[in-house]
């Protein structure tokens, strides 16, 4: 199994490739971190338990997919974000 850096690389490089700004450049605008770094901790651009639960509405708005309580408080990183919503995406 590859690595949650190597399935983020494959997905924003098919993205970039088609002109679509990648899932994390949209994840990172609704935490208003358009430029953080996929790396980047959600507690260190502000997000806190209710900054979560705000986001995870918005991913639903965003991309049409519903995160569980458990996936959301698993989340520390914009990375991990942005693999769960390509999952999520993959299982519509």
């Amino acid at each position: 199994m590859s690595s949650l850096q190597e399935q983020l690389a494959a997905l924003t490089q098919s993205q970039e490739d088609s002109g679509d700004p990648s899932t994390l450049q949209r994840i990172a605008k609704l935490v208003d971190a358009p430029d953080a770094a996929a790396e980047a901790r959600l507690s260190d651009l502000g997000v806190d338990s209710l900054g979560l639960i705000a986001l995870v509405v918005r991913l639903e708005q965003e991309f049409g997919v519903r995160a569980s309580a458990e996936q959301a408080l698993a989340w520390e990183t914009l990375e991990m974000v942005t693999v769960d919503v390509e999952k999520l995406k993959e299982q519509q």
